[in-house]
């Protein structure tokens, strides 16, 4: 009886703040946030995605594609946030996301044009 109530404990304390792997939708801020720089990935149903930041005046949005491989979140950016010869954008596809129990986080640095993001960011919240 005394394991089974420290294994619910364990269970119940475990699973507080952890991302479920089977749910990742939702919007993640970098905790390196600030009101001078940010970092903000939304995965939205249909494995699509918009990633956004800003830092100072220079700012940007892209949106593209994801898939889930084995705990690692692959992006393929739109068409349009491709072409160079427009504007720089951040490719996603350099970089894979790793699913951790408290967020998610760029495997290596992901250059946006205005600044170098590999910081965790965490799921918000909702009440």
């Amino acid at each position: 009886m005394k394991y089974l109530l420290v294994t619910g404990w364990l269970l119940l304390f475990s699973a507080t703040d952890q991302i479920d792997k089977r749910n990742l939708l939702g919007k993640y801020f970098s905790v390196k946030n600030s009101p001078e720089k940010s970092s903000e990935l939304e995965l939205k149903t249909n494995y699509r995605f918009t990633y956004s930041y800003r830092s100072s005046g220079c700012q940007g949005e892209i949106q593209g594609g994801w898939v889930n491989v084995n705990g690692k979140i692959k992006f393929t950016n739109d068409p349009e946030f491709i072409d160079k010869s427009k504007a720089l954008y951040p490719d996603l596809s350099l970089v894979n996301w790793s699913i951790h129990k408290n967020g998610i986080k760029p495997d290596g640095a992901l250059e946006t044009g205005c600044f170098i993001e590999k910081n965790l960011h965490r799921k918000e919240k909702l009440n």
